[in-house]
């Protein structure tokens, strides 16, 4: 009996097992493809629609936008609505107590074939906000509204395009839901997505916060979609890069940092980063996850500027190459005299490279020049949030008082908007520096 179960078991399981190999290699071919070699030159296009359709205002609570209060949810959301001029919608914030679709048309640019810009400004000059503000205060000024268009993409196969969202809090892709869009405008992680050739419904949810945007002048929202076709494996984000500046043709520390962007359906192992110039050190190969992005971080000598300016090499491989690629990118240094603020950089315990601005004390103060001082005190300038550590204002914030004898620091949240607790940064800086 086992014998004739046996026999009608197994071959069984070799037909499935047939399959499941085989459906895993067609799995690997879906997940695991290279990005399209198209260029430019293969009839490549992609552009934003002149015409947009915008419904609003609608009221929103300060600090209640990401978590819902969206009353299209009664409708089943702003994806299951069609534009109709004659529909009306609920809104307290409008005259008469409705609103209704109508158009906008952002101002397009499309510098090359590959890229197009869209800058939206959405306004209702028709609701009495002078009126709703006599009443409610600053909060009337707070809403939200809604705006469609198309993203059109022409070529002769799927490719893979990078879109930045300024301005934006959450956005959907046909019909396709993308929670956090880049409403403060930093362009550190743009969505990468593969689209196949045709039109590309693109929805935005705008919201008009008072504290981010301010309660002065007429409460507009601007919004720029931004997008380009990415033709590489793996882009290094030239603007993302941090190093510290030099002092005496010196480095005051050692660390640095760049965003690697996944443009690829599959994982990259970023191997090494060189230069002729100066020995740099990647302390170990960094693994970049499918549309990921990632801070590549690495060090510099601490020795002497070998030059203002240099290139640096990045080499990696796909998982599913073995041939080693590279993409290069500049690193230009900033001189800073002994007098000035300057950059530090330090590790973070999230894996990134943070920094700080530190003043040496003046030159000319007796105190610096007595030896029985082995060390002098430090003033700490929390600049607060919604600026950034390097930004002119903070260099110069304490100008009036330099001639105090003593270091001047200005930490940095990582983030001017969501950064770590001051506490964070001022303990990861003195473990590092001091």
């Amino acid at each position: 009996m086992l014998r004739c179960y046996l026999a009608r078991i197994i071959p069984l399981l070799l037909v499935l097992s047939y399959h499941a190999v085989w459906g895993l290699k067609a799995l690997s071919g879906r997940l695991y493809r290279a990005p399209s070699q198209a260029q430019v030159g293969d009839n490549l296009d992609v552009h934003f629609s002149e015409s947009w359709g915008v419904l609003g205002p609608f009221q929103c609570g300060t600090r209640e936008a990401v978590w819902g209060a969206d009353p299209l949810e009664y409708w089943g959301g702003f994806g299951n609505l069609s534009y109709n001029e004659k529909d009306e919608y609920n809104s307290p914030l409008a005259l008469g107590g409705t609103v209704k679709w109508r158009r906008a048309r952002p101002h397009i640019t499309n510098p090359h074939a590959d890229q197009s810009k869209a800058e939206i400004v959405v306004s209702f000059p028709e609701v009495d906000w002078n009126f709703l503000q006599s009443i409610y205060g600053w909060s009337a000024l707070q809403y939200q509204a809604w705006v469609r268009g198309v993203l059109h993409l022409t070529g002769p196969t799927d490719q893979t395009i990078a879109i930045y969202t300024d301005g934006v809090l959450e956005f959907s892709i046909d019909n396709r839901r993308h929670f956090g869009g880049d409403f403060y405008s930093y362009r550190r992680a743009p969505l990468i997505l593969e689209l196949a050739p045709g039109d590309h419904v693109i929805d935005l949810r705008l919201i008009r916060d008072v504290r981010a945007l301010g309660g002065q002048g007429d409460p507009t929202v601007n919004a720029v979609l931004e997008t380009q076709i990415q033709h590489e494996p793996l882009i290094i984000d030239e603007k993302s890069l941090l190093i510290p500046e030099a002092t005496d043709q010196k480095f005051g520390s050692t660390w640095a940092t760049v965003n690697a962007q996944s443009n690829v359906a599959e994982w990259v192992q970023i191997l090494s980063v060189s230069s002729s110039e100066a020995t740099l050190d990647l302390k170990e190969p960094i693994h970049v996850a499918p549309y990921q992005i990632r801070p590549l971080t690495f060090r510099i000598p601490t020795g002497n500027v070998p030059r203002a300016e240099f290139l640096v090499t990045v080499r990696y491989n796909l998982y599913s190459d073995s041939n080693i690629r590279t993409q290069s990118f500049p690193i230009k240094f900033v001189q800073k005299s002994l007098s000035e603020p300057q950059r530090l950089t330090y590790p973070h315990p999230a894996g990134i490279v943070s920094y700080a601005i530190l003043r040496p004390p003046p030159l000319e103060a007796a105190c610096v020049f007595n030896q029985s001082n082995t060390s002098l005190p430090v003033m700490i300038g929390l600049h607060g949030a919604g600026l950034e550590a390097d930004s002119l204002e903070v260099r110069k914030m304490l100008d009036t008082a330099y001639g105090i004898c003593a270091w001047m620091l200005f930490p940095s949240g990582v983030t001017s908007w969501s950064g770590d607790d001051w506490r964070m940064s001022l303990h990861m800086f003195s473990c590092q520096c001091f």
